[in-house]
């Protein structure tokens, strides 16, 4: 799965860098944001959020406030996945307003199951 992995990383920066000789900044941005979640996927933390991050701010100045939601999700996950809970629930939680704000329902309903999971490991950390 790795290899999977690597190489479509490196497809998507190659298009990444495509579109940005060609001036598709929100080409540019999607790219950026799956080469964020693929980083994500192979535990590269850091760099994930690095991505995610960058595309986020991206979204965001192409007033594309659904894909920044996306990308605040995801860095919702790294959060949690860091054990870092309170930034976790503030990251998802504005993410699932958004996204609540665009009808995206199923969107919604996996920031609460994320959301219920920090409340579960808080909990279990306490004990």
């Amino acid at each position: 799965m790795k290899n999977q992995y690597d190489a479509a990383e490196s497809a998507l920066k190659e298009a990444r860098n495509e579109f940005i000789a060609i001036g598709d900044r929100l080409g540019s941005a999607q790219c950026l944001q799956s080469v964020g979640n693929i980083l994500l996927m192979k535990n590269q933390y850091d760099a994930a959020e690095s991505a995610l991050k960058e595309a986020r701010n991206e979204f965001i100045s192409l007033e594309n406030n659904h894909e920044a939601s996306y990308c605040l999700a995801s860095i919702g996950i790294i959060s949690r996945l860091q054990q870092n809970y309170d930034a976790a629930q503030l990251e998802l939680k504005e993410a699932q307003m958004v996204l609540s704000s665009f009808g995206d329902h199923a969107w919604v309903a996996w920031c609460q199951e994320q959301l219920d999971l920090i409340s579960d490991a808080a909990r279990q950390s306490n004990i």
